[in-house]
């Protein structure tokens, strides 16, 4: 009945609104600006 993964489209159909536009957690964030593991 729908496209893509389950469980992804539970998961955006019950954010709110302002989750949508920002799916990338701090920790990601400093991790990306980090570069990397190390």
């Amino acid at each position: 009945m729908y496209q893509g993964p389950p469980d992804t489209a539970e998961i955006i159909k019950t954010l709110p609104q302002k989750y949508r536009r920002k799916l990338v957690s701090q920790e990601e964030i400093e991790f990306i600006q980090r570069g990397g593991p190390e």
